[in-house]
């Protein structure tokens, strides 16, 4: 809420910035469309009013951007609430993720552009010069979310709601420099540990910026010791992270790796041995079985008296041709015995005819 401008997010910080993000126009605390706005306007500005965001403090943080500025008109409530209108602010609109909400700006002082001597009057001393409010003070409580009902936030201009602080003497008087105007003065940082040496050696102004959720501290306080703020109902063990460290899964990805390699190099020997087995069974099944085809050729004989039996060719011996008929083709086989060859068994021998020659 600091600053002299107000500050909204335009349609590039959804449709540039963040193209996936699913409901961004909600996320973002919905979208400013100064293209659709009929009181828009960028007069005596250059460059159509591109300007560099006004992050003095917050560029310490490394968080910058730039913005559309213009002027237009601001409702302070829904039309017909009976709340101020007031015309001629100066808006921002931007589209960087460095800062992702839009902000009011409630400082005092006017706004100034580097390349335009005319400064232009503050959201709040335009609603005091026009007495819609009694000062240029302003109250705000963010609230109690997390409580048990929720605790709304609030803002009033111009005072303060009575009921919602507890009366005392405590005030935070502004800073002379306007762009680190609320100031509060930050003495001393704790935290109890036995024997701990403190955070903070001596007193230091702290900035309250309600555009980031850091806070800027010097360099030496940085280097010491760093703290953490928690909510009322913070437990100790809502520090722990949900589910296993990231040393955890490292641990049980590279024993899963191992197991799944072994599984594989298993399964591929036992494969090879299998076929290996089948190959040697394949083999030796078909060795006996040429055995047994020898052995049953053996005891055949083509001649059924008592003499000795005289085997035909088989087909790992071959014999060579008496004669040569069909030009070498084929020939008939020479008997390899003494004994005469009957054409049939139990009858004399018959001696066949042979041409004349």
């Amino acid at each position: 809420m600091g600053g002299s401008s107000t500050w909204v997010v335009i349609d590039e910080g959804c449709t540039v910035a963040n193209p996936n993000l699913t409901n961004c126009n909600n996320e973002r605390g919905y979208l400013f469309h100064r293209n659709e706005s009929s009181s828009w306007s960028t007069r005596r500005l250059s460059g159509e009013g591109l300007y560099s965001l006004n992050t003095f403090v917050e560029g310490y943080l490394g968080l910058t951007g730039n913005a559309y500025y213009g002027f237009d008109t601001i409702n302070l409530g829904l039309t017909g609430s009976g709340l101020p209108t007031v015309q001629g602010q100066v808006i921002a609109g931007f589209g960087t993720n460095d800062f992702w909400l839009g902000t009011l700006g409630l400082s005092p002082y006017p706004f100034n552009f580097t390349d335009l001597d005319d400064p232009q009057p503050s959201l709040l001393s335009t609603l005091r010069n026009q007495s819609l409010i009694p000062s240029l003070s302003w109250a705000y409580t963010a609230g109690a979310q997390y409580k048990n009902p929720p605790v709304l936030g609030s803002l009033t201009l111009g005072g303060y709601d009575t009921t919602r602080f507890t009366p005392n003497n405590v005030s935070f008087p502004f800073g002379a420099d306007f762009s680190r105007d609320l100031l509060v003065k930050l003495r001393s940082i704790s935290y109890d540990t036995f024997g701990s040496p403190p955070l903070l050696t001596s007193e230091i102004d702290i900035f309250l910026d309600s555009a980031v959720t850091q806070a800027l501290f010097p360099q030496t306080n940085v280097e010491q010791n760093i703290v953490a703020i928690h909510t009322p109902n913070y437990k100790a063990g809502d520090d722990r992270p949900d589910g296993l460290s990231g040393g955890s899964i490292a641990g049980i990805v590279g024993a899963a790796v191992v197991v799944l390699v072994s599984i594989i190099a298993a399964t591929i020997w036992f494969k090879r041995r299998s076929t290996r087995k089948v190959k040697i069974s394949t083999e030796q099944t078909r060795h006996d079985t040429d055995e047994k085809d020898n052995t049953a050729a053996q005891g055949i004989s083509e001649l059924d008296h008592g003499d000795t039996a005289v085997q035909e060719a088989d087909g790992w011996h071959g014999y060579k041709p008496e004669l040569e008929v069909n030009d070498g083709s084929s020939g008939r086989h020479e008997l390899p015995t003494p004994v005469k060859m009957h054409e049939v068994a139990g009858h004399l021998p018959v001696e066949l005819e042979a041409p004349l020659r």
